[in-house]
């Protein structure tokens, strides 16, 4: 029997002793430990002095044999150093799997000096002779250009070859790739393809975008059943995107009866596996009490979450909590930090809501130039409360910062906009009891605009009208609401 063959058979002898021995009468155990232990170490050293003899005299298998032996800390004491060692002499003999070994041990630095260069050498040899993790390493290093210079087409092709020989992983980077368009032409079916392969293998990610192209029915016909079944192999996996999707299919009814309350279990579980939108969607659930008993400290705590992880809804939701004292105590400093922290990453109400705490004082320091500044940016994304809240500053706040024309030019965008507030607020400009001269006209015309948007003060004022306005300024006023009604509210 060879010596390759003897210390397989000792390893399994090993197992095997072991379970034996802890099977002994307990008097017994100590004394058959001993000699069991001592007639191994014996053997052991015998064949692995056969097995350097054979790989000193250049036996590749040998070679490989004793260099796994040293890299796992097998029967010996693990040692990188030694290993790399009889991996080099495999490699040097023309063996794939040494030339692909001593490229990892280059690339990672183990008992040798971290070379990308030398790495990218032995994958190179090992890759040339259909080694397929050789072939993907080569494919990560022309990616990154590590070793090499960066290539998407050179890394492109080794990873398809990999793939092409059943490497999930490489199928994986290969539907990457053709999905990108990125060192292959761009062919999202050609990806679908590559996915299924490496879902079919049990690759979570590529389970969850098979799953995604069964729901979103881009490269595939449209199937919310078959979208669900990969899913939930994904989510088998902990898989928390794919858990996230259940819950939103279950939601909606998308390939199962609409329930609520099994959304709400899916939308938790992917929440407690770090899924940021789902932390914002268990926080919306126990704000609203869907598909759980509304729970509004509940809700505070999973914004919190999802808050501190960066998302912008969950920060402006907590906010307002934090603001109203809603399930939690009201505290206007940590509303404002809150407000701050999404309106500094660009959330227009965040910014409007920053702005008026601003300009109130409100948990901040009373800072009208800060209010301005942020009612400024508000309104630049198109909220017509904060162009309101601009052209209201230009009338009733600080003398030296008040400016009729820029009042006008606010609240008629704030108007344009939808904003009631600032619709009814022009026809009260317009009734003289402002800085601007009255206008009977345009009073009217604001008021029955602001009156035709729900403002019940613009009902009343519209119903007052004819005892207080001349009969020709109400039919003017009339028409010129009808006319901006017409440009501004057609549909």
């Amino acid at each position: 029997m060879s010596a390759l063959n003897r210390i397989g058979l000792l390893i399994a002898a090993v197992m095997i002793a072991a379970g034996v021995v802890s099977c002994a009468a307990p008097r017994e155990q100590d004394k058959a430990d001993e000699g069991t232990s001592t007639d191994i170490e014996v053997e052991v050293e015998s064949l692995l002095n056969e097995m350097r003899a054979l790989a000193e005299g250049g036996d590749i298998k040998a070679q490989l044999f004793l260099a796994g032996l040293y890299d796992e800390g097998r029967l010996v004491p693990k040692d990188y150093g030694e290993a790399r060692h009889w991996f080099g002499l495999a490699a040097e003999a023309g063996s794939d799997e040494g030339q692909y070994k001593l490229g990892r041990y280059y690339y990672d630095g183990l008992g040798v000096v971290k070379n990308s260069e030398e790495a990218f050498k032995w994958f190179q040899l090992a890759a040339k002779q259909e080694h397929s993790r050789a072939q993907m390493e080569l494919g990560f290093l022309y990616l990154g250009g590590e070793g090499v210079e960066q290539n998407d087409v050179e890394a492109a092709r080794w990873y398809r070859l990999a793939a092409e020989q059943g490497l999930a992983g490489a199928q994986m980077w290969t539907a990457t790739f053709y999905g990108r368009g990125q060192g292959v032409e761009k062919s999202p079916a050609e990806a679908f393809q590559w996915w299924l392969l490496a879902a079919a293998q049990g690759w979570a990610k590529a389970q969850f975008n098979v799953g995604l192209s069964y729901r979103v029915g881009d490269v595939v016909p449209q199937d919310f059943v078959a979208a669900l079944k990969w899913f939930r192999r994904a989510a088998d996996q902990r898989h928390a995107t794919a858990e996230y999707s259940i819950a939103v299919m279950y939601r909606k009814g998308q390939g199962v009866p609409q329930n609520l309350e099994e959304g709400a279990q899916w939308y938790l579980r992917a929440a407690k596996n770090g899924n940021i939108k789902a932390q914002v969607n268990v926080g919306l659930m126990y704000d609203g009490g869907e598909g759980v008993a509304q729970d509004i400290a509940e809700a505070a705590r999973w914004y919190r979450v999802a808050a501190e992880n960066g998302n912008l809804s969950a920060q402006y939701n907590l906010a307002i909590l934090n603001l109203a004292g809603s399930g939690i105590p009201q505290n206007d400093a940590e509303a404002a930090k809150w407000f701050l922290r999404a309106a500094e990453l660009g959330h227009a109400r965040a910014q409007l809501k920053i702005g008026r705490l601003y300009m109130r004082g409100q948990g901040v320091p009373q800072d009208y130039d800060a209010a301005i500044e942020w009612y400024l940016k508000s309104a630049a994304q198109g909220v017509g409360e904060a162009a309101y809240q601009l052209g209201r500053y230009y009338i009733t706040g600080p003398k030296n910062a008040r400016d009729e024309q820029k009042a006008l030019s606010w609240l008629q965008r704030a108007a344009i906009s939808g904003d009631v507030y600032a619709q009814e607020f022009l026809g009260f400009l317009y009734s003289g009891e402002w800085v601007i001269p009255r206008n009977s006209i345009e009073q009217y015309k604001w008021f029955f605009i602001a009156a035709k948007n729900g403002s019940p003060k613009s009902a009343e004022k519209i119903e007052q009208a004819p005892a207080l306005m001349d009969s020709d300024d109400i039919a003017r006023g009339l028409e010129l609401a009808s006319q901006w009604l017409q440009e501004h509210q057609s549909d």
